[in-house]
């Protein structure tokens, strides 16, 4: 808005003349320079041309006497405030005549000569529609060239050079500046509108406070203008000006317009890194962190990671492709301390106790699975097992099952050591699964044992893993193919530890043998050995341990003598009891040839009853009784297990002179080098037997019987 400049000739007045009886005159306190002023300024602050002293207009009945001349010249001049739209105290030009006039604006109006005034109007009015049109033509460039964007703060002591030869410079700007600080408030306006009205500021040499009130604006008109054309480089320099204007808040929006459009731009502009470190933002390697902290959290063998990997989520989700605010780089820095912490922990049981780190992988397995979310299930770590027990009614705590269990616990793991010297290591045998491992990882992959409280679970189990045609009630135990986990239901040490113990005993020649089934087909069709002597007996006798009177040590694949004494009395001569029952059959019920040529225990039937019959006083009632199929499979069982201890121990005084014969054999028959139809002649190229050598192995074999 321009101002209206009222011509003091038509109202009556030179301009240059005030009457004698409007002006008051007082000297300046500070130097002594004398003022004198119309009337209506009494009461008005303003600073000394000459000294700057704070000077107040007298009122009336203080001013001081002068000359009696009815019209006063104020050649002089002095500086006098007067008020303004903005409320704030503006300085009026001394050489200026003050005459009473129609105001407009709600302020005191500079009052000039309208004469000299028109011209220069007008054009300034030309010289600003030039500058619009630039602005507004040129765009951003333009700004940049006329330096809008990195102009200097004011001192606020400048004034504008005033183009009105009648008017004062002070005036004049103040009238610019009341132009510009009613523009501000104009609404509808644009970034580009506010670089023009910031242009006008600067070329007005408005004070800092004024720029500020306009630069504002054109920050809040760029923001929501998501930049509005400008360059990253130029808002940078915009920016740069609000700090140095102590517009800080401004400055950081400029910077995160900055940071915002170049988001998702794959190739980052400098101003993005720029923008962020002035915003005080830190890059940091978040990824690296995230993984190693994840590693830990998932490997179970350190506590706590799971809230701080959590928390590393959280200022990721924050973070600006990797930018983050100094709190949470503070935060941060402190998580690396804490994760790094977990991981010299994660390193020393890695090296004192690696069993601890597969303990808690399987653990981490057992959780996914649907079967522990199934009643509820507590972990035991022995070495190499991981058990999985499935919790009894009254079991609330881990130790009343632990107390259920502890002498299995116990049985387990004394037993690898056992297999590895006896079995394992003899034969030259690596464990074989779990499939999907290799080498080193499998051979320290723990054994995974899963007890279920009753058969209706382990059932539901078996169906869920798709071995449908395993009863729970029918088996002992289940080793799994693929993956050699053992299944079995075990409800207390008194039912259950024998069978408990046999699983161990299945599931190491399960995961050992070369041949170990890696599907479900595989494993309907797998047989152990091809011998049938092997197959069906040689996990058995491994199976049968003594225990010391507190469970607390076991031995495996005992020397059982009980086993020589009852094959003895067998081979006795012929006799009944008094209760009926067949006390001893006159010879033994088998050789040991035809315990390694049956290929199915069917055939053991007419075997033993032609044995049998060739021995006196045996009646087709009894022959009927013993060779029924309960009692053949019980004296099958009892031979094949005297054959195995007597090829491995030999007689107790006297040298084990076949083990080594015995071991040959086994690997030949894991090797495939057995006909499971006709396994005798590997049988005899192990043991290296002719009709001579069996005849000698056999007496060998009665009288190991007989004790003798």
């Amino acid at each position: 808005m321009r101002h209206v400049k009222i011509s003091a000739i038509r109202l009556g007045y030179n301009p240059k003349i005030v009457p004698m009886s409007d002006a008051i005159t007082f000297n300046c306190t500070g130097c002594g320079k004398a003022y004198r002023v119309a009337a209506n300024y009494a009461g008005r602050e303003f600073g000394c041309k000459e000294c700057g002293t704070r000077l107040s207009v007298p009122v009336a009945s203080q001013r001081e006497p002068g000359p009696d001349d009815s019209r006063v010249e104020l050649g002089s001049g002095g500086e006098v405030m007067r008020r303004t739209t903005s409320g704030r105290q503006v300085v009026a030009n001394p050489t200026r005549v003050f005459a009473k006039q129609r105001e407009t604006s709600a302020r005191m109006v500079a009052v000039g000569p309208a004469q000299e005034d028109a011209p220069k109007s007008g054009k300034r009015l030309i010289i600003g529609v030039v500058l619009v049109l630039v602005l507004a033509g040129g765009g951003l460039a333009a700004a940049f060239a006329m330096g809008v964007f990195q102009s200097e703060a004011n001192t606020g002591s400048q004034t504008a050079e005033g183009n009105n030869a009648g008017t004062s410079p002070q005036i004049q700007q103040e009238d610019v500046r009341e132009k510009i600080l009613k523009q501000v408030d104009v609404p509808g306006q644009t970034a580009a509108d506010f670089v023009n009205l910031l242009k006008q500021a600067d070329e007005a040499k408005l004070d800092d406070l004024d720029v500020v009130m306009v630069a504002r604006k054109l920050v809040t008109a760029i923001s929501g203008e998501s930049g509005a054309g400008f360059s990253d480089a130029d808002l940078m320099l915009l920016a740069a000006r609000m700090e140095k204007l102590n517009a800080r808040s401004d400055a950081d929006t400029l910077y995160s317009v900055i940071v915002a459009r170049n988001r998702q731009k794959a190739d980052k502009p400098p101003e993005f890194k720029q923008a962020h470190e002035r915003l005080g933002h830190v890059k940091i390697d978040l990824d690296a962190t995230i993984l190693k902290a994840a590693e830990l959290r998932d490997s179970g063998v350190v506590t706590g990671l799971d809230q701080l990997h959590d928390e590393l989520l959280e200022i990721e989700e924050r973070a600006d492709d990797g930018w983050v605010p100094r709190i949470d780089k503070t935060r941060f820095d402190e998580i690396v301390g804490l994760v790094n912490e977990a991981q010299e922990k994660y390193d020393l049981i890695a090296k004192t106790d690696p069993f601890q780190l597969e303990l808690a992988r399987a653990r981490n397995r057992f959780k996914l699975e649907k079967i522990s979310k199934i009643g509820s299930w507590v972990s035991f770590g022995r070495e190499p097992y991981v058990v999985f027990c499935q919790q009894q009614a009254g079991e609330d705590d881990e130790a009343k099952t632990l107390e259920r269990i502890n002498t299995a616990l116990t049985a387990a793991t004394q037993f690898p050591e056992f297999f590895k010297q006896t079995v394992a290591e003899p034969l030259g045998l690596r464990r074989m699964l779990p499939s999907d491992l290799e080498g080193d990882a499998r051979d320290k992959a723990p054994f995974e044992i899963l007890l279920f409280r009753d058969g209706s679970y382990m059932n539901a189990y078996l169906r869920e893993k798709d071995i449908k045609h395993v009863d729970a009630s029918k088996i002992s135990s289940l080793t799994e193919p693929a993956t050699g986990r053992i299944s079995m239901v075990y409800e207390d040490e008194r039912t259950s530890l024998g069978k408990f113990i046999r699983g161990l005993v299945d599931s190491a020649f399960y995961n050992y043998n070369p041949r170990a089934p890696k599907t479900q087909a595989e494993d309907d069709e797998y047989r152990g050995f091809s011998s049938y002597w092997l197959n069906a007996y040689f996990a058995a006798a491994v199976s049968f341990v003594t225990a010391s009177p507190t469970r607390d040590e076991f031995t495996y694949f005992v020397n059982d003598t009980r086993v020589s004494e009852l094959m003895g009395r067998l081979a006795g001569p012929y006799k009944v009891a008094d209760n009926g029952k067949i006390d001893s059959f006159g010879g033994p019920a088998f050789t040991a040839r035809q315990i390694l040529g049956l290929t199915k225990w069917e055939d053991a039937q007419p075997l033993m009853r032609a044995n049998l019959e060739g021995y006196e006083g045996w009646t087709k009632n009894n022959l009927d009784i013993v060779t029924n199929d309960t009692n053949t499979r019980s004296l099958l069982g009892s031979y094949m297990h005297a054959l195995l201890l007597f090829t491995y121990f030999g007689s107790p005084d006297a040298e084990a002179r076949y083990r080594e014969k015995l071991i040959r054999f086994i690997r030949m028959d894991l090797d495939g080098e057995v006909d499971s139809e006709n396994p005798l002649p590997a049988f005899e190229k192990a043991f290296g037997l002719d009709e001579a050598g069996w005849k000698k192995f056999e007496a060998e074999f009665l009288a190991w019987q007989k004790g003798e």
